[in-house]
């Protein structure tokens, strides 16, 4: 299937998305629903299993959404298996070396260009049914898969030029983490961290042939936002959005919300 965000990409569009920490595809459902390209669906600090994340795969297929699975660790079998259930592509934590790249590349691309295991009757692969097209099947998936690299120490910052070279397309910058490695933990705003992110977006810049991904911590609608150089764009959280929209409904209703009020929320 024809990868909606990277073709958004290629064509210089922004992508607009954002982090799936529900195990539910009626989640991934709405996403698409409401108009994103993307939702980036987290197996590392979740609790999420390889049939919750097929069941995605098959409701991100309903409404035309990519769906892209963050991987609890840059492990080639790993790999291998969230991408036999059929996303479309792999969000890889923490690389901080083109060696470290270049594994994630290797796992997620079919030989020649590859090190993926071969299997023709997966879901990916619609369960033999493409046998007799099977060579321009793995052609098709390594075009649209999209490989997303989490830069997020300061160790994956000074090494950006080797990642971006191994074949990351999307250096995506995370700034909570970030901000970790940097020494000051979750000041996200802090100028060390924008000036961590800014070499990373200008490395991007430069190479050519990927995109910069980021998390907006403040409102998109600002102006900061609108013009900043990164086309791959993921806000917030489904589950934040959810307890927001609740803790508004609470409080238009008359009553103050469980964690405002510092309740244990139990009625």
């Amino acid at each position: 299937m024809k990868n909606r965000t990277k073709a958004l990409l290629r064509e210089g569009e922004r992508a607009l998305g954002t982090w799936g920490m529900l195990a539910d595809p009626t989640a991934i459902e709405l996403a698409g629903i409401a108009g994103l390209d993307f939702v980036q669906v987290d197996m590392e600090h979740t609790a999420r299993d390889l049939p919750t994340i097929e069941h995605m795969a098959r409701a991100a297929d309903v409404v035309g959404i990519t769906l892209l699975v963050r991987v609890p660790e840059n492990n080639p079998k790993t790999i291998l298996r969230v991408l036999e259930t059929g996303v479309q592509g792999i969000v890889v934590p923490q690389l901080e070396s083109g060696e470290d790249a270049a594994r994630a590349v290797a796992a997620m691309r079919y030989p020649l260009g590859g090190e993926r295991g071969v299997c023709s009757i997966t879901r990916a692969s619609r369960y033999g049914s493409l046998r007799p097209q099977f060579a321009e099947y793995v052609e098709s998936a390594d075009r649209e898969l999209l490989l997303v690299g989490l830069i997020e120490t300061a160790a994956g910052v000074e090494n950006i030029d080797d990642i971006l070279a191994a074949g990351v397309e999307v250096a995506f910058v995370g700034r909570r983490d970030l901000s970790g490695s940097l020494g000051v933990h979750g000041a996200v705003e802090h100028p060390s961290v924008l000036e961590a992110q800014d070499k990373v977006i200008k490395a991007v810049a430069a190479h050519g042939n990927a995109w910069a991904g980021l998390v907006p911590y403040r409102n998109p609608g600002e102006q900061e936002w609108i013009t900043h150089d990164a086309p791959f764009l993921a806000y917030r959280n489904d589950i934040s959005l959810l307890l927001e929209a609740y803790q508004n409904a609470v409080c238009m209703l008359g009553r103050e919300s469980a964690s405002a009020g510092g309740r244990d929320g139990q009625r």
